[in-house]
């Protein structure tokens, strides 16, 4: 019987494995930071359709660059999502990639 329960406890626990980057590819880092100081705020799709990487790489490395306060996410007046420099990141741009 406690057998039986534990195991109804473990079916009913999620395991969530969050994917986190295993290496930084600064080609990609570099394109995305190009982008959007050369273009302005961008919606996640389309950095990952001009940046050429897939959606789900580009957003892990948006969630890199965001614990780096690279870049910041703000929503515009329709509600979308987009994504901006900060000012780190503008001086990153200037710095190394001008």
């Amino acid at each position: 019987m406690i057998l039986t329960n534990h195991r109804t406890k473990m079916r009913s626990r999620k395991i969530v494995h969050e994917k986190t980057l295993k290496r930084i590819d600064w080609k990609i880092v570099k394109r995305i930071i190009t982008l959007l100081y050369t273009e302005g705020g961008k919606k996640r799709t389309e950095l990952a359709m001009k940046s050429n990487v897939s959606y789900h790489k580009c957003i892990l490395y948006l969630k890199w660059m965001e614990t780096l306060e690279l870049i910041i996410k703000k929503h515009d007046d329709k509600g979308h999502e987009k994504i901006s420099l900060t000012e780190r990141g503008m001086r990153l741009y200037k710095k190394e990639m001008d």
